[in-house]
């Protein structure tokens, strides 16, 4: 397959080629606003799926203390704030003594 083809079908699935010719996921744009569908408790994270204003719909990692907040606004569109932030690792699996870490961006607060 030429090397054009190769990356296009990377691109296709969300895979965004490295110059060092290692993979990794092409983020999507986060969205400023949008419909919190619904909002659900995680190991790592709080995970929210919401419909950007383009129609999207997508699953969003979000800060334990924006659940509760999204759980009462199932249904309305909001503001959202974003930031960096240190979560468990997922090869930890839960286990509250592994201190392994990654770093995500993950929604810190919605409103109007």
């Amino acid at each position: 397959m030429p090397l054009g083809a190769w990356r296009a079908a990377l691109l296709g699935l969300g895979l965004a080629a490295l110059p060092n010719g290692s993979t990794a996921m092409a983020q999507p744009e986060r969205p400023a606003r949008g419909a919190i569908l619904s909002a659900e408790q995680g190991d790592i994270a709080c995970y929210l799926r919401i419909r950007d204003e383009a129609g999207q719909v997508r699953r969003w990692m979000a800060d334990f203390d924006v659940c509760g907040a999204a759980e009462r606004t199932i249904g309305r569109v909001v503001g959202l704030r974003w930031t960096e932030a240190n979560v468990m690792h997922p090869s930890c699996q839960g286990d509250p003594s592994c201190r392994r870490t990654q770093r995500v961006v993950l929604v810190s607060g919605i409103g109007r």
